[in-house]
């Protein structure tokens, strides 16, 4: 088995074996209200919180305080989980080139030698926010007039999964009747775990150091600017007065990968809908707790459309030239993705009966990790458990295995041939 391929086996076996673990843990008869759940139940929420994506049918309120904790747990590793993982894999792979950092995200001139640091850096990160988040959400809940210890305990469970881009909340209505303030920490949350270790690394590498941060950084920040302010003026226009600013901010950043909602996507209009499926599937940034494309991968889509129109023949940005080859891996990796989506859409709407628009917005939010429900009866989906799951499972694992795969470098054939011209349009 050659690197590449145990790379893929490690990241398949991690969360094969997390996921397999919740499960025999929740299955335990203590872990909830009722006398217990069901085996289909135990390994659906197993796998949703192990994939950071709140599609279960059955709600966290349902588990107490044992089974809420072990789904806690199951967020934490599944979301730092990757992120450690993603680095570790970057740091294995030796010599990685300017386009290869477009696609993982990676530091440049990162080596094996920084791992340490690296990894250290991803823990320090990942509980520093969420510590923070933990003492605002806290003081939050308390305010609104929830005693001190249950305001703790919802202070801590709601900062690992905002941060995590899980969804995953003990309220029954998400955070449909939550205070503004919750709803602004809890985004600035999400929006921190969305945007990647590695531009996070990086960024503190300016600070710090004073290093010029990577082109990957400057597409992030930009990318995540942009898609946050534009989707958030577009989708209060779509909505207009149904709609708060805070309400349509907030669903904006969650729909990118977290899942929370403070309005039911039944309830709005179908194109606001499809802003939040856009967001969705462009979803947040390489190496980070969230899933979808990547917004890298959305902006190389974008200059390589837009660098065509002019009739430009290289890829050109911030005067750096990107590799060819890399945009028609981000064109590969989105071209997989819509063709899962929409195969499984179908194939599911034709066999079950049921309405596409639904099923659709289901197949997308559980493929890219975002775990937003149709509607809000009980969590009770409109879309077969099984092909949830692996939708879920496949967001999870299918993005990494993809740049990895796409990582393996091939000989260059020594023949040539000659060029010829083909009709486009």
């Amino acid at each position: 088995m050659d690197l590449i391929r145990k790379k893929h086996f490690c990241l398949i076996a991690f969360f094969t074996l997390v996921i397999l673990s919740g499960t025999l843990l929740l299955k335990m008869p203590f872990v909830s209200h009722s006398d217990g759940i069901s085996w289909a139940d135990a390994i659906f929420t197993a796998t949703g919180a192990t994939c950071v994506t709140n599609m279960c049918n059955l709600s966290t309120s349902g588990f107490n305080l044992p089974g809420q904790l072990i789904i806690l747990l199951l967020l934490q590793v599944g979301g730092l989980g990757t992120i450690s993982l993603a680095a570790s894999i970057v740091l294995m792979l030796r010599g990685i080139n300017a386009g290869e950092n477009i696609i993982l995200g990676a530091p440049r001139n990162i080596s094996a030698g920084k791992m340490e640091r690296l990894l250290r850096t991803v823990m320090l990160y990942t509980f520093t926010i969420e510590g923070i988040g933990f003492i605002l959400l806290t003081g939050a809940f308390w305010f609104q007039g929830i005693d001190l210890l249950t305001s703790a305990y919802y202070g801590l469970f709601h900062s690992v999964s905002a941060f995590c881009n899980a969804g995953f909340t003990p309220f029954d209505n998400s955070m449909i009747t939550a205070g503004w303030t919750v709803k602004l920490i809890i985004s600035f949350l999400v929006i921190a775990g969305g945007l990647g270790f590695y531009a996070i690394f990086d960024i503190w590498g300016y600070l710090h150091d004073r290093e010029k941060p990577c082109i990957n950084t400057k597409i992030i920040l930009i990318t995540s600017v942009v898609l946050i302010v534009g989707g958030t003026l577009i989708f209060k226009l779509l909505e207009r007065s149904n709609i708060s600013w805070l309400d349509s901010y907030f669903m904006v950043v969650s729909s990118r990968s977290a899942g929370f909602f403070s309005v039911i996507p039944s309830s709005m209009h179908s194109n606001s809908i499809i802003i939040i499926m856009f967001m969705m599937l462009i979803g947040c940034s390489p190496g980070s707790t969230g899933g979808g494309i990547r917004n890298v991968a959305a902006a190389m889509i974008f200059l390589a459309i837009f660098n065509a129109f002019k009739g430009n023949t290289k890829m050109l940005l911030f005067k750096r030239e990107i590799p060819l080859r890399y945009v028609l891996k981000s064109f590969a990796v989105a071209i997989s993705f819509f063709l899962t989506a929409t195969s499984m859409s179908l194939i599911t709407a034709a066999a079950a009966e049921l309405p596409l628009n639904q099923v659709g917005f289901e197949v997308v939010s559980a493929l890219t990790n975002c775990g937003m429900p149709w509607d809000i009866k009980e969590y009770l989906l409109v879309t077969p458990r099984t092909i949830i799951a692996c939708c879920m499972f496949l967001g999870r694992i299918g993005p990494m295995t993809i740049f990895l795969f796409f990582l393996r470098e091939r000989s260059a054939s020594r023949l040539s041939y000659p060029k010829e011209r083909v009709i486009i349009g």
